[in-house]
């Protein structure tokens, strides 16, 4: 029988029925012992791996002689290599690494395979398969977290499949704002027994951010005072205070009894997801009221509204959460959130 040479492990063969009798082994070291009051040299020996035939634990453990590894690093799936890849990069930006989670959540078929078996193709297909050149761009950025991670940081991998994936949506043309007719706006006001209707008309009363209204909790909300802090993250104004339209009192009240932390959840009282909301209840909202809007437009008719009825620039600009040149980290006083309520009932929207 061949004999392997020293130093480059072996093979050995388990006994019993095993679905993996073959058992590679190397020798990563020795230890001295003393037995019967003589020293002997004992080898430390390392399991790499138990295979199914003779054959696959030879082309294996020649492989590994040939450019030895961490045989847990190779058998490491797509998942774990993003948690590491991620802790690697930290500290990183809050907008970096929400876009590595939106990508990582688009590719679930991903997560349990080995990151060795994962071929360009399989990559670029993920890629291909988001419709928005900004979607795509995201994917390509967590590929490349993940896979330059293991070929530069650990060394897993010669060929990177992630360098060279490409961006094949064609960019579309970004679309204006179209703010809600009267007309449009009484219609939602007429179809409150229609789910999460309100929420729009939130919107367009106070021109907060969809992601803003998703955060406000029933805390955040003070009805005597006419007033919800915004607790914003988009810019270093957007923490700020929104006065609110009489109008909204009774819906802002139905929301804060019905709610046990935030104002808007999901019909399984969980925090309502930017993405859910966008994808189905905005959704859902749009079709049953024949609607050719996006959920900005909300926002966008308060603007437009306010502008159009005389509000004051600055004012305006506090409440949407826009710069106002000279001033940062805005303390509100009774005197200015007076003001804002002055201003906001001002606007004419129907």
């Amino acid at each position: 029988m061949y004999k392997r040479p020293n130093g480059t492990g072996s093979i050995v063969k388990l006994s019993g029925n095993r679905r993996n009798p073959y058992q590679v082994r190397v020798t990563v070291g020795f230890s001295t012992v003393l037995v019967d009051n003589q020293l002997k040299s004992k080898q430390n020996v390392k399991v790499l791996g138990s295979f199914p035939t003779r054959k696959t634990a030879e082309l294996f453990l020649a492989n590994y002689n040939a450019d030895p590894y961490d045989p847990i690093m190779m058998n490491i799936s797509f998942a774990d290599a993003y948690a590491l890849a991620l802790e690697s990069r930290q500290p990183l930006a809050k907008n970096t690494i929400k876009g590595y989670q939106n990508a990582f959540k688009k590719v679930e078929r991903l997560y349990k395979k080995k990151l060795l078996q994962i071929k360009k193709i399989d990559l670029q297909r993920n890629v291909d398969a988001q419709e928005t050149t900004a979607t795509q761009g995201q994917m390509i950025d967590l590929f490349r977290l993940i896979f330059n991670w293991a070929e530069k940081d650990i060394e897993l991998i010669k060929n990177n499949p992630a360098a060279n994936l490409k961006i094949t949506a064609k960019p579309t043309t970004k679309r204006e704002g179209k703010p809600y007719t009267s007309e449009e706006i009484q219609l939602l006001w007429d179809n409150l027994q229609t789910r999460f209707v309100d929420t729009i008309l939130i919107q367009i009363y106070t021109g907060i951010r969809v992601s803003e209204m998703l955060a406000i909790t029933k805390d955040d909300v003070h009805l005597d005072e006419r007033y919800i802090e915004i607790h914003g993250t988009k810019t270093d104004n957007a923490d700020r205070v929104v006065p609110i339209r009489k109008e909204l009192l009774p819906l802002l009240e139905q929301r804060i009894a019905a709610a046990d932390t935030y104002l808007i959840v999901s019909p399984k009282h969980k925090k309502q997801l930017d993405i859910t909301y966008y994808s189905y209840f905005f959704d859902e909202v749009r079709k049953t009221l024949n609607f050719d809007h996006v959920t900005h437009d909300a926002r966008h008719t308060f603007v437009s509204c306010a502008d159009s009825s005389g509000v004051n620039q600055s004012a305006l600009k506090m409440m949407v959460g826009h710069s106002l040149k000279g001033i940062t980290g805005k303390v509100y006083t009774h005197k200015d959130l007076q003001e804002l309520i002055r201003e906001v009932d001002k606007i004419k929207f129907l």
